[in-house]
């Protein structure tokens, strides 16, 4: 099975999201749009692994409280001379706390090396070509102050299947963790 560790957001938030980068869409003269349904922030990449059981001991080890996540902007790279648009996040402790929690785990037990580098974010789509002479900037400016109006309650984090199918990628939660009000947030950590 092909896992990840993921915030997942509600249709409501999911159907924002897209909306906002709806104009990205219509400029574009071929790629690979994410499906809404789709949309998610990866948390960790787990791979093949058929050990459920570990990784919801992974999940249950998190400490870290509910919280709220600030879509920033859009962005891209280029991976494999092919452009890959994301919508990026407001830097956030919270989510950094979340982030750090779950490495912990996973480093103590052995199943991956720490990492330093986390930038959260939303893959929107893969192998994107705008259009010739279309000029990108006022449209990303538009979307980004629509993206700035969206606030995403974070309140779990969840183990995700990740599955091929013959009309696209299938995302299916296997197992959630709820975030606890009674720990501690990240700012209130000195």
């Amino acid at each position: 099975m092909r896992l990840f560790i993921a915030i997942n957001f509600t249709e409501t938030t999911k159907k924002q999201l897209g909306m906002a980068v709806e104009k990205l869409k219509k400029i574009s003269d071929r790629g690979n749009f994410t499906p809404w349904a789709n949309y998610h922030l990866t948390l960790k990449f787990i791979g093949e692994s058929c050990q459920l059981d570990r990784w919801t001991r992974c999940l249950d080890s998190i400490e870290a409280a509910p919280f709220k996540l600030y879509p920033q902007s859009i962005g891209k790279f280029n991976r494999q001379n092919k452009d890959l648009y994301w919508v990026g996040f407001k830097n956030n402790e919270n989510i950094l706390f979340l982030y750090k929690d779950l490495q912990k785990y996973l480093v103590e037990e052995g199943n991956f090396a720490p990492e330093n580098l986390f930038m959260p974010h939303m893959t929107i789509g893969r192998g994107i070509v705008i259009k010739n002479n279309t000029d990108i900037t006022e449209i990303i400016d538009d979307t980004n102050k629509k993206l700035q109006e969206i606030v995403i309650d974070v309140d779990s984090a969840s183990l995700m299947l990740s599955e091929t199918k013959k009309y696209g990628v299938v995302y299916s939660e296997l197992y959630k963790k709820y975030l606890n009000n009674n720990q501690i947030k990240s700012d209130e950590i000195k």
